[in-house]
């Protein structure tokens, strides 16, 4: 799971018998948009309850995720991102960058405030071989980023990642943030007919 853009729970992440599994339980795919949800809650040994993940893809170039997260007892709910370069993180602010050549993805953590960024390219496992040298030359160690919770037994992330050229800018921003007891979304704006407001309720099966 580490190596996923997924979620760990507690520093750890899904199992890897075949009682552990998954399903999508929402899909639509239309011309403007494509939504899906995906519940990966019985992919995980305890304390992991629930573990639901929705994705808004809004065509060409912006991504809304929801994940639905609770444990059986207080916990640190980590959401991974892996990249081939750096990301350029702002904490306060809750975003990062990542560029990949003239291209770039901005990552920003709308909902939980207070997150805890770190990243690192080093190898879980060492090289001791010659040839495995040579390889990890080639293709060197990616970098893995974990933006996580504080200990709860029960929180929801909400992440607006968009991909633009370095030339054009990020143009979506987000105008507006909404959390309740039931949904949790935000406002966006590009000046290219997309201004809206997306909102996830905070139970998915309801």
């Amino acid at each position: 799971t580490i190596s996923k853009n997924s979620v760990l729970i507690n520093g750890e992440g899904q199992g890897a018998d075949l009682p552990f599994h998954g399903q999508i339980t929402q899909f639509y795919n239309g011309g403007d948009f494509t939504y899906f949800v995906g519940d990966a809650s019985k992919a995980y040994e305890a304390p992991m309850k629930t573990f639901k993940r929705a994705m808004l893809f809004l065509r060409p170039n912006v991504y809304v995720v929801y994940d639905e997260l609770a444990a059986s007892k207080k916990s640190t709910f980590s959401w991974l991102l892996n990249t081939f370069a750096k990301p350029d993180i702002d904490e306060a602010n809750q975003k990062m960058v990542v560029a990949q050549q003239k291209e770039r993805l901005e990552v920003q953590q709308v909902f939980p405030k207070e997150l805890k960024y770190t990243t690192t390219n080093k190898r879980p496992y060492p090289m001791k071989t010659r040839a495995w040298t040579r390889f990890s030359e080639a293709f060197p160690q990616g970098w893995h980023t974990e933006v996580t919770t504080p200990a709860v037994d029960k929180d929801s992330i909400l992440t607006l990642m968009q991909t633009y050229k370095e030339s054009d800018g990020a143009n979506v921003k987000t105008q507006d943030q909404y959390k309740t007891d039931s949904t949790m979304g935000l406002k966006i704006a590009d000046g290219a007919n997309r201004d809206g407001v997306i909102l996830f309720r905070r139970e998915l099966d309801k």
